[in-house]
C-alpha cells in the first residue's frame, strides 16, 4: 500500500509540476528548460571526470563521441 501511495504522490507532484511549467510563457520556459540543461551538464562533468575524463581535449573528445552517437556518427564538417 506504501508503493501506491508514493506512486500516487510522485505523480500528483509531477503533474502539478507540468501544470506550472505550461502555464510560464515561452520565454520563461526556455529559462527553465536551460537551466536544467545546465544541471545535467554539471553533474556529466563531475561524473565523467570522477571516471578519469580529466583535461578539456579529453572531455572534448567525450563530448563529440556523444553528438557521433545522436547523429549517426556524423563529424561536426558533415
Amino acid at each position: 500500500m506504501i508503493y501506491l501511495e508514493s506512486y500516487l504522490t510522485i505523480q500528483t507532484y509531477r503533474q502539478e509540476l507540468a501544470d506550472h511549467f505550461n502555464q510560464l510563457d515561452e520565454d520563461r520556459r526556455r529559462l527553465v528548460v536551460r537551466g536544467n540543461f545546465k544541471q545535467w551538464n554539471q553533474l556529466l562533468a563531475e561524473i565523467v571526470h570522477d571516471a578519469g575524463v580529466i583535461t578539456n581535449e579529453e572531455f572534448a573528445i567525450f563530448q563529440n563521441a556523444g553528438y557521433m552517437g545522436l547523429y549517426g556518427k556524423l563529424m561536426l564538417d558533415e
